[in-house]
């Protein structure tokens, strides 16, 4: 285990034990999405004290690009890797991200606040949304353990092979229709 996910889980680990609330944060590009949102109301059953302020994570510390297949279409990065890192090694490959995420304020966005957030650009009604690229992620819970919640995987084919509108066949013949297949 590197150095920066010690740190990290260990903070995770503290806050949880202290039932600190935890606001995880790469760049803060997208802070102003949760400016307005209010805390969840409190139980009317079990009066609680007032709780303790959020502990901030940055989560920037946490970055690198840790694999990169370029044939296969898949490359493997961390949460604090900032966009401009990724886009940047697959322009070196005639490659791009087909989602196109936004870029917010004056900060460079990270991978993990666009996964998060769940943003895409104009390319979404034709490419997909930014979570369909996603192969599979790896997360580190409140008691410090690593959880894989998907496995990456090869890419087997083309999209463009499994997409109904490129197969030829589409739709079933019926009785009596002439149309060619």
């Amino acid at each position: 285990m590197d150095t920066s996910l010690a740190e990290l889980r260990e903070r995770v680990i503290a806050a949880h034990e202290s039932r600190r609330p935890v606001r995880l944060q790469g760049a803060g590009t997208k802070d102003f999405y949760a400016a307005d949102a209010e805390p969840p109301a409190q139980s009317v059953r079990a009066p609680t004290a007032p709780a303790a302020p959020p502990l901030v994570v940055d989560l920037r510390s946490y970055r690198g690009i840790s694999g990169y297949e370029p044939s296969e279409l898949v490359i493997t990065a961390r949460c604090g890797t900032p966009l401009a890192e990724i886009e940047s090694a697959l322009a070196e490959q005639r490659q791009f991200l087909a989602f196109e995420p936004p870029a917010f304020g004056a900060g460079d966005s990270t991978i993990g606040g666009v996964v998060a957030a769940g943003l895409s650009g104009p390319r979404r009604v034709y490419a997909g949304a930014a979570r369909d690229f996603v192969l599979g992620t790896v997360l580190l819970d409140a008691h410090g353990e690593i959880r894989w919640i998907s496995e990456a995987v090869p890419r087997c084919s083309s999209p463009a092979r499994f997409s109904p509108s490129s197969s030829p066949n589409r739709y079933p013949a019926r009785a009596g229709d002439t149309r060619p297949r």
